[in-house]
């Protein structure tokens, strides 16, 4: 802020990064756009107490923070409501030790114990390569779990599965298989995981059908750079650049910094995933009974689960289950050794 002279902040990978700049971002005036954190403090503390933090600004203060990424609770809400549709019981959450990881498996387990479901949560270090103790665990259950759902970011994410399908846990006829949604990186994810075939994962962002004109361009990019699809979060961080950029336009200053709020406040455009806006602002207060994180949060980022059905596919072939109004091939679950239609 002081060394580089900025007056605007656009990304940030992941959530521990995102809680721990914002303080930092609001104290200096320096209009905000995360395109990734989930955690939901990252906006509910415009408004909430957290971790002992008073909130961001008093009733007639500023906030300088917004959010284009899902709120964790928005991802995890897709994706157990896709669980419950396929009838679990037992499901075991593998979660990373960390302000991702926690809160995202302690929403998930508790969603899945509202709906019935008996949950066991276990944790992992970051920088793990070796999961067989843990692994061990769940292969010493009396009986297999429905699905192990792995809330493990990254790299390790890809680690975790590959030992995991080795073993024989799951993917298969009695287990499913639920992965980081770093698993659309599907270069990386057969090379890495080679037995991961008719694992399931979550798509955060929009989905390969629904792409426009910039995400088509955005995507050809990509892979010209980098030879691989473009993840979601790739595109989320080019969009909170243009939405800043036209906030900027709009407010007709590039250093002043309410004026600037005020221009995101009121946006409304269309970039590589959609129609950007803030539902509830300055204008429009979070009313009672609704989520406190819906706070300077894009309401309507595309959350889908998708899965593999044969080995070698490219992330946006896979096949699209849930929710049902996207959908690619006519069902919600592709059972290990079929594929859609058997």
């Amino acid at each position: 802020i002081f060394d580089n002279g900025i007056h605007g902040l656009v990304g940030v990978y992941h959530s521990a990064v995102g809680l721990a700049t914002y303080p930092i971002a609001q104290a200096n005036d320096i209009p905000t756009v995360y395109s990734e954190p989930w955690n939901d403090n990252v906006t509910a503390n415009g408004i909430i107490e957290y971790d002992g933090r008073p909130p961001r600004f008093e009733t007639d203060g500023i906030d300088y923070i917004f959010r284009i990424a899902p709120a964790s609770f928005m991802t995890s809400a897709v994706a157990i409501d896709w669980l419950l549709n396929q009838g679990v019981e037992d499901v075991v959450i593998v979660a990373e030790n960390t302000d991702y990881g926690i809160p995202a498996a302690a929403t998930d387990q508790a969603l899945l114990e509202a709906g019935g479901v008996t949950v066991e949560t276990l944790y992992i270090e970051m920088g793990t390569d070796d999961f067989i103790p843990i692994l061990s665990r769940i292969q010493a259950r009396p009986n297999p779990p429905d699905a192990v759902k792995s809330q493990i970011t990254g790299e390790t994410s890809l680690n975790f599965v590959q030992q995991m399908a080795e073993l024989g846990i799951a993917p298969n006829e009695d287990t499913i298989c639920i992965a980081n949604q770093f698993a659309f990186q599907s270069e990386q994810w057969w090379r890495s995981v080679p037995d991961g075939n008719w694992c399931t994962f979550q798509r955060v962002g929009i989905i390969p059908t629904l792409f426009n004109e910039t995400t088509h361009r955005l995507a050809d990019d990509f892979r010209k750079i980098f030879h691989e699809d473009i993840a979601s979060f790739a595109l989320a961080s080019y969009d909170s650049v243009i939405i800043m950029a036209d906030a900027m336009g709009r407010a007709g200053t590039f250093t002043g910094a309410d004026a600037i709020v005020a221009a995101l406040e009121a946006t409304d455009l269309t970039a590589s995933q959609g129609r950007y806006y803030f539902e509830y602002t300055s204008d429009n207060p979070v009313p009672e009974g609704v989520p406190a994180w819906m706070w300077h949060q894009w309401p309507d980022p595309i959350v889908t689960m998708m899965q593999y059905y044969e080995v070698g596919q490219t992330g946006p072939e896979a096949a699209v289950i849930w929710p049902p109004a996207y959908q690619t091939h006519d069902t919600n679950y592709i059972a290990p050794g079929t594929t859609p239609g058997d």
